[in-house]
């Protein structure tokens, strides 16, 4: 018997969502007829690209964990990390959070709810992503996560430190967000 190691396979690097399909997703989403899932759907699609958020992030959200210039996010083992709020994205959210307090009274804390007043799901947020993605014929890297990698991608391109975006993205490892270098 041989000890030979196995072989380590390349890691595919992550994909960005470029900003023309992000500027086709806001504009779809922008003409929903629904408001309740235009100003939602609006205020998860701009956390997730303009935050970084991972899905589970995003979902887990309450409403006090939204401040008036950043967001508190609880990350992988429940690490806390501060994360600041363009004004763009800040207006998404308290148009968000003004409709929905208006119109669900007894609603949960959770800051986004389904239309029976429950905390989302993941599944829910895949399949608006695939639905969206078969609307404007995108490609099939268009995912949740592809958003969070355009986020630390846009970083990087603008001159954010490894350190900051490490931070901001919630790594353990610097050895995790160096996989954005090779991408930029």
């Amino acid at each position: 018997i041989y000890n030979l190691a196995t072989p380590k396979l390349p890691k595919n690097l992550p994909r960005a969502v470029s900003e023309k399909q992000i500027l086709k997703v806001v504009a779809i989403l922008k003409n929903e007829k629904n408001k309740f899932l235009q100003l939602r759907n609006s205020a998860l699609i701009y956390l997730l690209w303009g935050c970084g958020l991972r899905v589970s992030e995003l979902l887990s959200l309450n409403n006090q964990q939204i401040k008036d210039d950043y967001i508190v996010i609880f990350g992988k083992g429940n690490k806390e990390r501060i994360v600041p709020l363009l004004p763009e994205i800040k207006e998404k959210i308290k148009e968000w959070i003004k409709w929905k307090d208006q119109n669900f009274k007894n609603s949960n804390d959770a800051l986004f709810i389904s239309r029976l007043g429950k905390r989302l799901g993941p599944r829910y947020v895949q399949k608006l992503i695939e639905k969206l993605r078969h609307q404007l014929d995108l490609d099939k890297n268009f995912t949740p996560h592809a958003l969070r990698h355009s986020f630390a991608t846009q970083l990087l391109m603008n001159g954010v430190d490894l350190r900051t975006l490490q931070i901001m993205l919630g790594h353990s490892s610097l050895t995790t967000t160096q996989h954005y270098l090779k991408i930029t």
